[in-house]
């Protein structure tokens, strides 16, 4: 996606959504991630020491770097966004991981609301790219998209401003 050039966006029907579910007091201090596939099976487990997200144990180091990447990179945005309780995330995928539908762009996209951070900042800290993705990652329909920088963010024009559910539960 070229700045400045306005495209269609189309999202697909499916997505990905987070469970966000508090951990007793007397953890503090730790994050615990598993992701499922759309049939529902583990496909990833990680524990992350917080406030410094830094990964402990993973069941795969590669998905374990990128996420201890993206929670330092939501830390950036918020420092105080892991200071509080202790935490476990279920990430849902409705879709393959195969099918190379936007894994990535939805994660950031939940992520992004979840912690009250700039999805397109997230994006450009973690994976880069042009926040195409990002910008269908929550519409319920198709969307003009035009990346416009503005200092350090980008903006999006939008057809279709409406958003589907908040698809971060907490």
């Amino acid at each position: 996606m070229l700045d400045g050039a306005l495209a269609l966006a189309v999202p697909t029907r499916f997505g990905q959504s987070l469970q966000i579910t508090p951990l007793p007091a007397g953890r503090k201090g730790q994050l615990h991630w598993q992701s499922f596939d759309e049939q529902g099976r583990l496909w990833f487990d990680g524990r992350f020491q917080l406030p410094e997200a830094r990964l402990e144990a993973d069941s795969d180091a590669a998905t374990g770097e990128r996420l201890e990447q993206i929670l330092q990179a939501i830390q950036k945005q918020r420092p105080d966004f892991f200071n509080g309780q202790s935490t476990e995330v279920a990430a849902r995928l409705e879709f393959p991981r195969d099918w190379g539908l936007g894994s990535s762009s939805t994660l950031i996209a939940c992520l992004a609301r979840w912690a009250d951070v700039d999805p397109y900042l997230l994006l450009a800290d973690t994976f880069g790219g042009s926040g195409y993705d990002i910008a269908c990652a929550f519409a319920e329909g198709p969307v003009l998209y035009e990346r416009v920088r503005e200092g350090e963010s980008e903006r999006v024009r939008g057809e279709s401003e409406r958003v589907r559910g908040e698809r971060v539960r907490e």
